[in-house]
């Protein structure tokens, strides 16, 4: 789903973008020299403090009516003008990007274990997954939920479950 929130922009006398959403109780801010890469920035920033909400299961706040935020000219004592922008993100393609992808992850285990594991088709890193998720906490069922929701997406595609890729628990 796409999120959008208004950014305001401080252009400054030492030729630098400052970025702040004012929805957002701590400000998210960045600073870059380059418009195109601090606006990116900002997509990130942005989809970043989505995404922390979204995992903490804390709802989105609110987002500014543009009538309340304006362009301002260039104020001398500042030293530095304003605008607003849009920006948007779809927080769930981001995480897929970014968080939700696979990471390659080398283990060392004694020659009996895996030679153990091997005879009886264990596969190594769903065992590895399950492990991490007890360890931290992530009850199993939550997984299974996702799976299962993943599944039926997938069969409603008219596609193999048994091809289903599977990249967690």
């Amino acid at each position: 789903m796409l999120s959008a929130y208004p950014a305001v922009f401080y252009f400054t006398r030492d030729f630098t973008y400052t970025v702040e959403f004012p929805d957002f109780e701590y400000a998210v801010v960045t600073v870059h020299r380059d418009y195109y890469k601090v606006l990116q920035e900002a997509t990130r920033c942005l989809a970043e403090r989505l995404y922390t909400l979204t995992i903490c299961g804390e709802p989105y706040p609110p987002p500014t009516p543009l009538q309340k935020l304006y362009d301002s000219p260039c104020d001398e004592s500042l030293g530095m003008r304003t605008h607003v922008v849009l920006v948007s993100v779809d927080v769930e393609k981001y995480a897929k990007t970014e968080y939700k992808k696979a990471v390659k992850k080398t283990v060392t285990i004694p020659r009996w274990m895996n030679d153990a594991a091997v005879a009886r088709r264990l596969n190594f890193s769903r065992l590895l997954q399950r492990a991490l998720l007890r360890e931290l906490g992530v009850p199993n069922g939550e997984a299974r939920k996702r799976r299962r929701e993943r599944l039926k997406v997938w069969c409603g595609l008219g596609l193999d479950p048994r091809e289903e890729p599977d990249q967690d628990v």
